[in-house]
């Protein structure tokens, strides 16, 4: 496995941090968030997808909307998305984040398209529901930098039935 200096993701701390992703004893999130230790791959495809280091795609799955983004199992579908590099600790967090310990979401190992292996995060059985515009729109953002069509996008936002409103909740 790949070992990371915390000199790597200065920048990366600072976004952590300002996003409130720190411990109570830590003032700056670096060794929480970002600190050394074994990487994990996550393909990340919703609201995690800032922390992408490149564009990547989870065969067999498509992506829905629940307001926020999900995937679900769906044989030959495609999602795009991306691989964040995340340290073991901030994958702890991440955990915290996607609400796992409350079952809102569990984190799988897949194998994207590539050959990769990388964690998931997956809803077993979403509401349908609609994402806001302002939502919305910050992902299609992260599709145009990760180099994606925005097609399956659309795609999903059609099968929801559209835009609720402008804020996230």
């Amino acid at each position: 496995m790949n070992r990371v200096a915390v000199t790597e993701y200065e920048q990366a701390c600072s976004r952590c941090d300002g996003l409130g992703w720190r411990a109570p004893d830590n003032t700056n999130g670096c060794s929480v968030c970002w600190g050394t230790g074994t990487v994990q791959l996550v393909f990340v495809y919703g609201m995690l997808m800032p922390e992408a280091r490149r564009p990547a795609q989870l065969s067999d799955y498509q992506l829905e909307f629940a307001y926020y983004a999900t995937v679900v199992p769906m044989p030959g579908s495609m999602v795009l998305g991306g691989v964040a590099e995340v340290p073991n600790v901030r994958l702890t967090i991440m955990d915290q984040q996607e609400g796992v310990d409350r079952g809102y979401y569990t984190r799988e190992r897949v194998t994207l398209a590539d050959g990769t292996e990388a964690w998931v995060y997956v809803q077993d059985r979403p509401a349908r529901e609609k994402p806001s515009a302002s939502y919305f729109a910050d992902m299609a953002k992260q599709y145009v930098r990760l180099g994606h069509d925005e097609g399956p996008l659309v795609d999903a936002l059609v099968r929801v039935g559209g835009l609720a409103g402008e804020g996230y909740r």
